[in-house]
């Protein structure tokens, strides 16, 4: 099977959750089908990326717009009621190039990520899947308490467009994928119990425990321009940390991951490791005792829980993040809410090694058996190969 794949970035290197995920869907689907990948390179990163993607893809189209372009496209979207991301991605000359190559090259299927590329294709009378990933919408609107007030005018009425762009785009695509069962009752349509779950997965021959010296006591990971990640970084950092200092003065935090703002460079000290980009992510999660995961806004299923829980590290996270993973607290994952829970949880892992050999073990099991992008590439071509056309 001819597969278009549209992606609103260049999915190498694998920084990023959104990246991660599509890079894999590309190497498992270019296992039985011929790709053809559609990206956007607002980053200009993408020339230096192609080798990796050039192995799994037939051919590679890249996209690049101007700013002012860009900006422009936003203005627009915004007196036409669509959401400013849709807007920031789209342009008329680019439709025109998707259009010509989805003639020259006859696709028998069409894959989208995320709304922001669904605009370009919505109408084309091919069988079509839309990978939303996770509820924008309700991201967006948790995001939209933790913000200035100006932001939060902007973050509140992008949820309000996304949530009815999301409600307006079902309809027109065979295939709709979702990240977790938790974000699919936040979407607005109807039949949203329509929507395959296709989850995140680990790639464990990069994340597997190695027998190492473990000088960090707690690793934060994840694409720190991310908002949902800042702001579980400040809250370890400005409201946790004091409490376990109380108890533990030589404790160490690393913050670990890409383009960290300078709201937490600045805390960079003797107990605080911010590393910003690292080669390879794997080490950081070798070097720590466990991972704490704290997130208070975002959606979705967190990468940085299982690719921890691959490294054999005891992970706390809050319940809002547990949603999407379903792991079974005490047994195979710690649920702290609050900073004085996630304090006492780090304390009691450190201090008790009975609890934490059980938390990682049952951890490691619980993401061997449900996490592996082999069988999630398996299931996600069994669902474009038997796409029947509305």
């Amino acid at each position: 099977m001819k597969i278009i794949l549209i992606t609103s970035r260049v999915p190498y290197t694998l920084e990023k959750g959104d990246k991660l995920r599509i890079y894999h869907h590309l190497k498992e689907l270019s296992k039985n089908n011929e790709i053809h990948l559609f990206a956007f390179d607002f980053e200009k990163k993408g020339d230096k990326n192609l080798e990796s993607l050039q192995k799994i893809c037939k051919t590679i189209t890249i996209i690049k717009h101007s700013n002012i372009k860009k900006y422009f496209n936003v203005i627009i979207a915004f007196f036409k009621g669509l959401p400013l991301q849709v807007g920031f991605f789209y342009s008329n000359k680019t439709k025109k190039l998707f259009l010509k190559k989805i003639s020259e090259i006859q696709p028998d299927h069409i894959y989208t990520h995320l709304i922001r590329t669904s605009e370009y294709v919505k109408n084309v009378n091919i069988s079509k899947t839309l990978d939303l990933a996770d509820a924008i919408s309700l991201n967006l609107q948790r995001s939209s308490k933790k913000v200035s007030f100006f932001k939060k005018i902007i973050y509140e009425i992008e949820a309000k467009r996304a949530k009815k762009y999301e409600n307006y785009i079902f309809d027109k695509f065979d295939n709709k994928l979702l990240v977790s069962e938790s974000d699919r009752k936040f979407i607005p349509h109807e039949n949203r119990n329509e929507i395959f779950i296709i989850p995140m997965g680990v790639n464990f021959n990069q994340f597997q425990p190695k027998i190492s010296v473990k000088d960090i006591d707690i690793l934060f990971s994840g694409n720190m321009k991310y908002f949902p990640n800042i702001d579980g970084a400040l809250f370890l950092i400005e409201e946790i940390l004091p409490l376990l200092l109380l108890k533990k003065k030589d404790i160490k935090i690393m913050i670990a991951g890409t383009n960290p703002p300078n709201k937490i460079m600045k805390y960079a000290s003797n107990n605080i490791i911010v590393t910003g980009w690292v080669k390879d992510i794997a080490e950081c999660y070798n070097r720590a005792k466990i991972s704490v995961a704290p997130m208070r806004v975002g959606t979705g299923l967190q990468n940085k829980i299982l690719e921890a829980m691959a490294m054999k590290l005891p992970c706390i996270t809050t319940e809002l993040s547990n949603r999407s993973l379903n792991a079974e607290n005490n047994q195979e994952i710690i649920i702290a809410n609050d900073k004085n829970e996630i304090a006492d949880a780090v304390l009691n892992l450190l201090n008790n090694n009975e609890l934490y050999e059980k938390i990682a073990n049952n951890a490691y099991a619980f993401v061997r058996k449900n996490f592996i992008w082999e069988e999630i590439g398996k299931y996600l071509n069994e669902i474009i190969q038997n796409t029947k056309k509305k």
